[in-house]
C-alpha cells in the first residue's frame, strides 16, 4: 500500500509539511535491476535401420539448437545524476561492443601517470561515492556496459549400434553429444556462460539366459564436458571489502577509497569435468510372479581447471584488496595474514575493519585451497538389490509386494588443501602441512 500523502511534523525545527511518498529504486547494486531475454529453439531428426534379418540395428540422431540469451543491468550508483534523477527511472547500461571481453587499461595515478602494466578492464575505478575517477575518462571498462548477448547454434549427434551376435548375446556401442543451455547466473565479470556440449561413449554387452528368465548387462562409459558451471567462492568476502569504509569514514553507505566495484552477489564459476565407470545390472525372473534385480555402479568423476574465474580475479586484484585492509586500519604481515592495527584507538577505527580483516584472510585461504589441477571428486560405489512378488490369486490378485536394500560407499566431501601444522619457528602460528595436498 502506497499512501497518497503523509504529513511530516517536526516541532523542534518548526517543520510542518506534506510529503508525497513513492517507491524508490535501489541503485547501490547494479545487479538489483535486470532485464533478461532468452530464446531457445531446436529441431531433431532420428533414424533406425535394421540389417541382416534384424541382427544388426543402427541408430542415429542429429539435433540443432539455437540459443539466445541477453541481459541488461542498471548503471552504477555513481552514474545516476544527483540533480536530475527522479528516483524511479532505471538508468540502463548501454550494450557492450564486440571487443567487450578483451578490454584492457593501464592503471594511473590522479595525474594520469601510468602505475603499472596493462591489465584486464573488468571494473572501472571509482571513488568512495561510486563516482568515476577523472584519470580514466577515456578508458573503457566492462562494467560500464552490458555483456554482449550470447547467441549460438550447436549441432549435436548421436550414433549407435546393437549387434545380436547370438540369440542370447548382444554387444552394443553408442556415441552421443548433449547440448546444455547455460545457467542464467552471471560470472564474476558479469558475463554469462556459453552453451556447452558434453560428449560420451558407452560400450556394453547384454546377455539373455535361461530362456529369457535371466538378463545381464555390463556397461563401460566415458564422458566429458568443458566449461561446466562450478558454483562460486569468495563472493561475500569480495563485496565486504568493496564496501569497507576507510579510516575517518563513519557513514552507513561508505565504500572503499580504491574504486573497487562489487561483483554480482550470485554468480557461477567454471570447471571441466570428466567421468568414467562401470555398471552391472542383473534381472532374474525366478518364477512368473517372483523377480530379483540388482545393480552395481563404480563411477569415477574428475574436475580440472576449477574456479578459474575466481583465481584470475583474485590474482589480478590482490594488491588492491590488501590496500583496502590497510585503509580500514588493518595490517598485513609478511605471511599475508591480516590483523587489526591495535595502535589505533577503538573509537577511531573504521566500523568495517573487523569485516575487512576477516574477509581478506578468508579470500587468502580460499585461494590457497583451490585445486585447479585434475582432482577426483567422486568414486562412490553403489549397490542395489531388490525383490518383488506379485500375488496371482485370491482377491488381492495383481498386488505387488517388494523390498530392497541400497548401499553407498564412502564419498569424497573435501580434500586436504587446508591441513596445517604448527610452525616450527613459531608455536603460536600454523603453516601448510607439506605431507598432504
Amino acid at each position: 500500500y502506497e499512501p497518497a500523502s503523509i504529513r511530516y511534523l517536526d516541532p523542534l525545527n518548526g517543520v510542518d509539511r506534506t510529503i508525497n511518498p513513492f517507491w524508490a529504486l535501489e541503485n547501490d547494486r547494479n545487479d538489483s535491476q535486470q532485464y533478461t531475454k532468452t530464446r531457445f529453439k531446436y529441431a531433431i531428426a532420428a533414424v533406425n535401420a535394421k540389417f541382416f534379418r534384424n541382427r544388426l540395428i543402427l541408430l542415429g540422431a542429429v539435433r540443432g539448437d539455437d540459443f539466445y540469451n541477453y541481459n541488461k543491468q542498471q548503471g552504477h550508483a555513481g552514474d545516476y545524476s544527483p540533480t536530475s534523477w527522479d528516483g524511479r527511472t532505471v538508468n540502463w547500461k548501454p550494450d557492450g561492443g564486440a571487443d567487450w571481453a578483451t578490454l584492457t587499461y593501464v592503471p594511473k595515478d590522479a595525474s594520469g601517470n601510468p602505475l603499472g602494466p596493462r591489465t584486464s578492464a573488468d571494473n572501472r575505478p571509482r571513488d568512495g561515492n561510486g563516482n568515476r575517477l577523472a584519470q580514466y575518462a577515456n578508458d573503457r571498462f566492462k562494467d560500464d556496459t552490458n555483456a554482449p548477448a550470447i547467441e549460438e547454434t550447436k549441432i549435436t549427434r548421436s550414433v549407435g549400434a546393437v549387434f545380436h551376435l547370438t540369440k542370447w548375446l548382444s554387444p552394443y556401442a553408442n556415441y552421443a553429444e548433449t547440448f546444455n543451455p547455460p545457467s542464467q547466473i552471471q560470472r564474476i565479470d558479469s558475463s554469462f556462460l556459453p552453451p556447452t556440449v558434453a560428449r560420451g561413449i558407452d560400450l556394453g554387452l547384454r546377455g539373455t539366459f535361461l530362456g529369457g528368465r535371466l538378463n545381464v548387462t555390463v556397461l563401460r562409459y566415458v564422458n566429458e564436458e568443458e566449461n561446466a558451471s562450478a558454483g562460486s567462492t569468495g563472493v561475500g568476502d569480495i563485496n565486504n571489502l568493496a564496501a569497507a569504509n576507510a579510516l575517518g569514514d563513519t557513514s552507513v553507505a561508505g565504500r572503499t577509497l580504491r574504486g573497487f566495484a562489487s561483483v554480482p552477489t550470485i554468480l557461477t564459476d567454471l570447471r571441466d569435468r570428466e567421468a568414467r565407470g562401470y555398471e552391472l545390472e542383473v534381472v532374474a525372473n525366478v518364477t512368473r510372479q517372483w523377480r530379483l534385480s540388482g545393480n552395481v555402479g563404480l563411477p569415477e568423476v574428475f574436475e580440472t581447471n576449477a574456479f578459474r574465474d575466481f583465481i584470475r580475479f583474485y590474482d589480478a586484484h590482490k594488491a588492491t584488496l590488501r590496500q583496502i585492509v590497510l585503509d580500514t586500519g588493518g595490517l598485513v604481515d609478511a605471511n599475508d595474514l591480516a590483523t587489526i592495527n591495535t595502535t589505533i584507538p577503538v573509537n577511531e577505527r573504521s566500523p568495517d575493519v573487523n569485516t575487512a580483516v576477516n574477509s581478506y584472510n578468508n579470500l587468502r585461504i580460499a585461494r590457497q585451497n583451490v585445486v585447479s589441477q585434475r582432482r577426483k571428486t567422486q568414486d562412490q560405489p553403489a549397490i542395489n538389490f531388490f525383490t518383488d512378488y506379485t500375488l496371482g490369486s485370491s482377491r488381492l490378485k495383481g498386488l505387488r509386494l517388494g523390498a530392497g536394500v541400497n548401499y553407498r560407499g564412502k564419498q569424497i566431501i573435501g580434500y586436504r588443501g587446508s591441513d596445517t601444522i604448527v610452525n616450527p619457528a613459531n608455536p603460536l602460528a600454523g603453516i601448510d602441512d607439506p605431507n598432504v595436498n
